[in-house]
């Protein structure tokens, strides 16, 4: 199921997304996804500090 947990710890944000993804994503495709929600999270939420990314393997159709 995917997720989104936030977290303050001291002044820094912790991020953790649990996302819905392509049954058959590649590891290395799954890490460029990682890599561009890091961004869009870094470039849009202020004070974030760690931001771990996981998938949940779903249909091609999944819309979470």
């Amino acid at each position: 199921m995917p997720a989104v947990r936030l977290r303050w710890s001291g002044h820094r944000l912790s991020v953790t997304a649990m996302v819905s993804t392509a049954p058959d994503l590649t590891i290395s495709q799954f890490h460029e996804l990682g890599a561009r929600i890091d961004q869009a999270l870094r470039g849009s939420v202020p004070g974030v500090g760690s931001v771990t990314v996981s998938p949940v393997p779903g249909s091609a159709r999944a819309t979470h």
